[in-house]
């Protein structure tokens, strides 16, 4: 039998960056840059929310049109938990993949 490495067996945290990111591939599979434009801000911004280093989770307005714009359920994206989509489930039933968080050019 072989095993993998612990680290690709983990699941991931469940933080608001690994939320962002479940968020775009709920939405489709979108991309950072896209997903950016969507809600209007920078790609830098997008990629910085995902990275951790600043985010707008303390801004009630910015994560529910986050929300909106990419069809999560808004509590999901604040605090964790099973993802929904805004006030629906998915049609077919099925779990998004989990895309690889954005990395900088």
């Amino acid at each position: 039998m072989t095993t993998q490495p612990q680290d690709e067996r983990r699941i991931p945290a469940d933080t608001f960056e690994i939320r962002l990111a479940i968020a775009r591939a709920h939405a489709g599979g979108i991309s950072a840059k896209e997903a950016a434009m969507r809600v209007g801000v920078s790609g830098q911004t997008w990629r910085n929310w995902e990275d951790g280093a600043s985010g707008p989770a303390q801004k009630p307005a910015m994560l529910r049109y986050i929300a909106e714009q990419l069809d999560v359920d808004e509590d999901w994206l604040r605090d964790g938990g099973p993802l929904r989509g805004a006030g629906h489930p998915s049609p077919d039933g099925t779990a998004a993949a989990v895309p690889e968080p954005a990395t900088h050019p």
